[in-house]
């Protein structure tokens, strides 16, 4: 196997390197995306991309190319980090990915000597190469294409295949075949319009959300800060590959040559000029006054206008906005602001550059001039605003901007979604600025593109809560350290003694108090946080345990951990390292119980490697999802904990005393200790020990307190 390797080390201020390396793998036979120079270092657009968003991280990186096969095999054993792929559903399976960065389509490459176009149709029962572990072999094995398929090394040895006419045809990548049929000068040609569009990103291991998120905050930050785009554009000629034309040649040429005319024709007038002598005075000031009048409009044209639409920029559009609210009458008083984005915009960049991204933002704006009683502004990046005082032109907009019967089949459509805020003045009251006015509209938009429909009208009721994205800001501000554990007691039925504690997670917030789980854990979990304060609660709850021995000792302690902590391949090493300095067999894991069935054969292998280190798992909340007993045990669970939905009406309801009583009696059977979690009377105490329950947990006994409240229930047998 020949491979590559390019290592490059960022430093900080303080000159020292870093200590965190990346390794990205790739293909040696893939330009320009990525292959060796004649040095047999890495070079290609998407290297270019990798070192690009090291820097802005400011973290070590290591590049290595070699045959695909092998570097995807690489990432999934760990002897590599990641992996430019085409995102698909079968490598989901396997990788996670980030954002597309970039688009590719496949083609049916065949010999020179072959007919002009064929199809993948044409193919049946011959011979098609294709690289081992690619893309086109996944597909056409899944797809069921009648092809006899001649598997490949590398992309370069596919190409080659056709060209000694052992294959019929070789189905590759288009920009990069093309690459290479040039750079080996191989008799091949492509034959077939372009197929399989694809979105093309960086892969990792599955399950490893700590480097996705790292690598997708890398590469937002180099599409923000514009790096990206220096990058594609030094890399463009090559990424949209076409042979020089004699035409184009020749345009080139003619353009050189009118150059020199023109510079030799200004001389000439130039030298006629200046031997003029005389001229009118009254004549010169009038020129140079006209041409004072026509700057000075230009640059108020572009100071008050997008240069790429010509419609009006975000500034202009709030002051003349602001305007037309603070002048509208009494007999009118409605305004319709309509927020618009392009959201196939980024897609057209990747596959098709950034002339044809302009081109349809153009055709967009051309539509939304023709109302010319409304203001139409470009706010960048394929976003438009409009705002009217009619309904009617409310509808027209929507109406041309969803109609494409104008474009022929071989163009692209622009897709959009739209968002509207309609405005009604009050006479008697101070109206908004017209920011405010917009930002209700792009509240819309938004709510449009998470719904996937073309349209949606603002309401109160689709703002974003403001109290999550405070917490989730102040989250990224301080972390855990405005985090604290409150403890609540477990019974044992049969002594009667505090045996157990769970540890409880609440926020302590400094403005909004004490914040109960329930809001900010799926904030934590959405946004991938969830697996930083699940090993602060561990840390946490091993601390207490060692800072108040002996008054622990014997005492069996719970903790919440959550399916991305079983998917996460660092997750055991991290308790492994942990628990050096406690007894392992005081602690246990809880997991919800439709969490475990999520991930079956992934929670079964952290279960075996809990298991090993002494720490017990249970399924918490158990009745809510569908699992069984025996699929539990499979999973290496100790023991259940039934959902207080069922504890609640047991002694009131007879089919909910039968449901727990035979679930308690299966589970027994399996050898699982059986737990019942809010239990607030006697009454629902007194049955559950008589259906032999082994603990029991809940206000009766004790409501969640701090660390310091916990200690003195320890082990001795509670009142009530």
């Amino acid at each position: 196997m020949l491979t590559a390797t390019v290592s490059q080390g960022t430093e900080s201020a303080d000159d020292s390197a870093s200590s965190h390396t990346i390794i990205f793998v790739g293909s040696e036979y893939y330009p320009p995306l990525e292959s060796l120079s004649e040095d047999k270092l890495p070079k290609g657009f998407i290297t270019d991309l990798q070192y690009a968003m090291a820097n802005s991280a400011g973290s070590g990186i290591e590049i290595k190319l070699m045959r695909w096969e092998d570097a995807l095999q690489s990432v999934l054993d760990g002897r590599a980090d990641a992996v430019a792929l085409i995102a698909s559903k079968e490598r989901s399976e396997h990788y996670d990915f980030t954002e597309p960065f970039y688009y590719v389509a496949h083609g049916l490459f065949t010999h020179n000597d072959s007919k002009e176009s064929v199809t993948l149709a044409d193919m049946r029962s011959h011979k098609v190469a294709v690289v081992k572990s690619a893309y086109a072999k996944n597909t056409l094995e899944n797809s069921g294409y009648d092809v006899e398929l001649v598997l490949a090394d590398t992309e370069l040895e596919c190409l080659k295949l056709v060209s000694s006419k052992e294959v019929q045809a070789c189905i590759e990548v288009i920009v990069t075949s093309k690459s290479l049929v040039e750079n080996y000068n191989l008799d091949v040609k492509l034959s077939s319009a372009p197929f399989w569009p694809r979105p093309y990103a960086f892969g990792v291991k599955k399950g490893n959300s700590k480097l996705l998120e790292e690598l997708q905050s890398q590469l937002a930050q180099i599409i923000v800060d514009g790096t990206y785009s220096d990058i594609y554009a030094a890399w463009e000629s090559e990424l949209e590959w076409k042979p020089q034309s004699f035409w184009k040649s020749f345009g080139q040429l003619s353009w050189l040559v009118g150059s020199l005319l023109i510079i030799i024709s200004a001389t000439f007038v130039l030298n006629t000029l200046l031997r003029r002598k005389v001229m009118h005075k009254t004549f010169q000031l009038e020129e140079e006054l006209n041409n004072s009048r026509a700057l000075h409009k230009k640059f108020m044209f572009n100071a008050t206008h997008d240069s790429t639409t010509k419609l009006l920029n975000r500034k202009a559009l709030f002051d003349l906005l602001d305007n037309r609210i603070e002048k509208t009458s009494d007999s009118q008083k409605e305004i319709f602001v309509i927020a618009i984005r392009i959201t196939n915009i980024i897609s057209i960049i990747s596959v098709f550059g950034y002339r044809k991204a302009i081109d349809i933002v153009v055709s967009v704006a051309k539509k939304l001039s023709k109302f010319e009683q409304a203001l139409s502004a470009h706010f960048g990046d394929g976003v438009f605003v409009v705002s009217t005082d009619n309904q009617q032109s409310v509808d027209d907009i929507i109406q041309i901007l969803s109609d494409h019967s104008d474009l022929d089949s071989n163009q692209i459509y622009p897709v959009p979604v739209i968002g509207v805020y309609e405005f009604a003045i009050a006479p008697e009251e101070k109206p908004p600025r017209s920011s405010e006015l917009v930002r209700k509209a792009i509240t819309a938009m938004n709510y449009a593109e998470r719904k996937h429909i073309l349209v949606a009208d603002y309401s109160p009721d689709i703002e974003p809560d403001s109290r999550n994205l405070k917490l989730l800001s102040d989250f990224y501000k301080v972390g855990c350290d405005q985090f604290v554990l409150h403890y609540q007691p477990q019974i044992d039925v049969k002594s009667g003694t505090i045996t157990h504690v769970e540890a409880l997670i609440r926020w302590q917030h400094p403005t909004l108090g004490m914040v109960s789980p329930y809001l900010f854990i799926p904030l934590l979990e959405e946004s991938g946080n969830i697996n930083r304060v699940t090993r602060w609660v561990i840390q946490e709850v091993i601390s207490f345990i060692n800072s108040h021995k002996p008054q622990t000792d014997n005492i069996m302690f719970s903790v919440n951990i959550t399916t991305r902590d079983l998917v996460d391949d660092s997750f055991v090493e991290f308790v492994r390292e942990v628990v050096e300095d406690v007894e392992t067999n005081c602690l246990i894991f809880e997991v919800t119980e439709s969490e475990l069935l999520e991930e079956k054969d992934k929670a079964k292998w952290v279960m075996l490697e809990l298991e090993s280190l002494g720490i017990s798992c249970a399924a918490d909340d158990f009745g809510t999802g569908y699992s069984s007993l025996s699929y539990l045990n499979d999973l290496s669970v100790d023991e259940v904990k039934l959902d207080r939905s069922f504890i609640m009406s047991l002694h009131k309801n007879d089919r909910t005393h039968k449901i727990v009583s035979s679930t308690i009696d299966l589970a027994h059977a399996l050898g699982l200790v059986v737990v019942a979690e809010g239990v607030e009377d006697k009454e629902t105490y007194q049955v559950l020990s008589d259906l032999k329950c082994d603990r029991i947990q809940g206000y009766l006994i004790s409501k969640p307190v701090p660390g310091k409240d916990v200690l003195p229930l320890l082990g001795v047998v509670p009142e009530f």
